[in-house]
């Protein structure tokens, strides 16, 4: 996604709205959104926010309109979280995580049938 300069509409919608059963006893429920906040955030809450604005995106095993699978074992999504913090592109402090994308990027290759360079 592009990033953009703000609206007008934008400059109407400039803060969250927290609802007040997801934010703490004495926090603020100001937040702005598109600056970082002078005052912290619970994460409990700044994740029941995100995860609200998300959940207007749909459902993406609903979307039809595509042959994409969004699905994937249970396993495969424990793998993602676990390795998440892993900085990917420093190759010499994590050998075996580019040994497994080099792999991986040659079982694709194969599947497309990439000529070897």
């Amino acid at each position: 996604m592009a990033h953009r300069h703000p609206s007008r509409l934008d400059e109407l919608d400039e803060g969250l709205d927290v609802r007040p059963q997801f934010s703490r006893e004495g926090e603020t429920v100001d937040i702005p959104r598109r600056k970082i906040s002078q005052t912290s955030v619970a994460p409990e809450t700044a994740y029941q926010i995100i995860r609200d604005e998300l959940m207007l995106d749909g459902n993406a095993r609903l979307n039809v309109a595509t042959f994409v699978t969004t699905w994937m074992e249970p396993e495969a999504d424990k793998l993602l979280q676990e390795s998440a913090a892993t900085n990917m592109i420093d190759k010499d402090e994590y050998p075996q995580t580019a040994q497994i994308e080099s792999r991986c990027l040659d079982i694709l290759a194969d599947m497309w049938h990439v000529p070897s360079p």
